[in-house]
């Protein structure tokens, strides 16, 4: 995953996942720990605890575990690979890209699958999770 379509005319915008706008509601693969990615305009991504759900409570995530999209937010389907834990500190850990856009020739997109209203709310859950200005 590098980012995401905001705007389309004759060309597309893309709001890459390493933008200081950037929030990817995302889970961690080993633990199942639902968490938030917030892009910091380099090559680390800040992981933001949210007090989701764990798939075993008793398991604490490690470096180099691979961080997933969750498919909440309708933006991102569940399962795509990001990034991967590179570091801790007190209050939260960073985790760096799997890929640099900056070498990439051609990427695939990805239709985005809203849920709906009645599975998330009126907001579809988009407002929980991206904080995006046009």
């Amino acid at each position: 995953v590098i980012g995401r379509i905001y705007q389309v005319g004759k060309t597309a915008r893309v709001l890459l996942i390493t933008d200081s706008r950037s929030r990817i509601p995302a889970r961690i693969a080993t633990t199942g720990e639902q968490v938030i990615l917030s892009g910091q305009n380099n090559l680390e991504l800040k992981v933001l605890h949210t007090g989701g759900t764990h798939s075993d409570l008793h398991a604490q995530p490690e470096l180099g575990d691979l961080l997933i999209t969750s498919g909440s937010g309708g933006i991102y389907p569940p399962g795509l690979p990001i990034a991967r834990i590179s570091s801790f500190s007190e209050e939260s850990f960073t985790a760096r890209v799997l890929t640099d856009a900056r070498y990439l020739d051609y990427v695939s997109v990805l239709k985005a699958v809203i849920p709906q209203d009645e599975e998330l709310g009126e907001d579809n859950g988009a407002s929980h999770f991206f904080n995006i200005a046009p």
